[in-house]
């Protein structure tokens, strides 16, 4: 109509796109499915064969739900590059491309691990292996050592530094296997420590476990430092000695005590293997910083439960010396009891089943304010609010009981008599 000089709506334009280019096979996600039966619908009513469209399944988070940089909730390529060896990567998107795949960061270790396995079988000349379809075939030999071994071994020693992490390595049979027969194998170990530095070991925070702990290893601390002035190295019965010097009255277990602060929990390495390791001076510098930690992360905590202690008690006295906020909170006690939550998602229900059968044409007529595939993205994510109703009961009440608090408040300001 226009000769071709016009933007056409994006179908169409994909369509149009590949015909022009005489494109034979393109992939897509399965989100545009219904779009790829636009293509082939177009391609023969131009008389033209179409080209061979590809489906492939989505990424999503560890729930299950559809990955969006506003929630943060996916697993960025700059983590998928920190974490995943590029083998396993590979062997990871061999497996099931059609399907929707929940991709998070613990799907490093898994990957790698799965890959293992079939690496293992392929001198048993397993058919369809799928190491045999890489694009850049691994050359290294069998390894012995997973990702979660390795994991394992640090979560148990808690090594500070890459160096720390060899040396406890180099301790299990599998893993000091592969680091001796293996080169590459040097990648690997640094994405699993990069991973434990980044997804475990946050989780153990230092603590102390009585209020005679700061003392207690503040004085290991100082005898640690004045023993390296004179020795190199310490060894158990030292150690040994140094805890009878530091009182201990008040210290039900000196070991768990030292173990919680450093570590985050009441058991780690051998001390005086740790201690060697990492150097008299680098270790009480450490132990030094955790004590500080713990004693902030005390003091927060306790602030914290202060701080709420005394707002419940607040509204607590405000709420009893004002007959306004007590009706008030009455009334919305009554009405939000008055709710029927089951009447809520059968409404919800019914009203997620009218957007699926009518998500295009609710797009088409909003197509005038935003972009169709902004529209249709929305609609997606109400439906997804709608079907998860009961997981989200909890922000319902909230939101409930807020709008209905406003809604009391406007209702007695407007009552309330002018002020002369």
């Amino acid at each position: 109509m226009l000769d071709g000089h016009c933007k056409l709506q994006w179908k169409a334009d994909w369509a149009m796109r590949l015909i022009h280019r005489n494109t034979a096979f393109e992939m897509h996600g399965e989100d545009l499915t219904d779009s790829a039966h636009t293509v082939r619908d177009i391609c023969k009513v131009l008389g033209v064969q179409p080209p061979l469209l590809m489906k492939y399944g989505l990424f999503t988070d560890i729930t299950g739900h559809k990955i969006s940089k506003s929630k943060g909730n996916g697993f960025s390529l700059d983590q998928v590059n920190r974490y995943m060896p590029e083998e396993a990567l590979q062997h990871f998107m061999f497996n099931n491309p059609n399907r929707t795949s929940r991709f998070y960061p613990h799907v490093s270790v898994k990957a790698y691990d799965n890959y293992i396995a079939d690496h293992t079988l392929l001198d048993r000349a397993q058919p369809n292996n799928p190491i045999d379809f890489f694009h850049r075939a691994p050359t290294h030999y069998r390894r012995l050592a997973t990702y979660q071994k390795m994991l394992n071994i640090f979560t148990a020693c808690h090594p500070s530094d890459i160096d720390t992490a060899y040396y406890y390595l180099l301790k299990h049979e599998h893993t000091r296997h592969d680091i001796i027969n293996d080169n590459a194998f040097a990648t690997v170990v640094q994405k699993a420590f990069t991973y434990y530095q980044e997804m475990i070991a946050p989780e153990y925070r230092p603590f102390l476990l009585d209020r005679y702990a700061a003392h207690f290893l503040h004085s290991i601390s100082a005898q640690l430092r004045f023993f390296d002035s004179k020795h190199k190295q310490i060894n158990h019965l030292q150690l040994k000695h140094i805890f009878e010097s530091v009182e201990t009255q008040n210290i039900g277990a000196p070991y768990r005590t030292l173990y919680a602060c450093l570590f985050g929990e009441e058991h780690g390495p051998r001390i005086v293997e740790y201690i060697n390791l990492l150097g008299t001076q680098a270790f009480c510098k450490r132990l030094d910083s955790n004590i500080q930690q713990a004693i902030h992360d005390r003091e927060y905590g306790a602030m914290k439960n202060n701080e709420h202690a005394s707002q419940e008690a607040f509204q607590d006295s405000d709420t009893a010396n004002n007959p306004a906020k007590i009706e008030t909170s009455n009334q919305v006690n009554q009405e939000l009891k008055a709710i029927n939550f089951e009447e809520i998602k059968v409404r919800a229900e019914a009203f997620a089943k009218h957007l699926r059968a009518n998500s295009e044409s609710i797009a088409e007529s909003l197509s005038g304010f935003e972009c169709y595939n902004v529209a249709i993205d929305e609609i997606a994510r109400c439906i997804e609010f709608l079907d998860n109703i009961e997981f989200n009961r909890s922000f319902l009440n909230a939101v409930s009981t807020a709008l209905l608090v406003i809604f009391h408040l406007i209702n007695q300001s407007t009552r309330r008599p002018a002020s002369v």
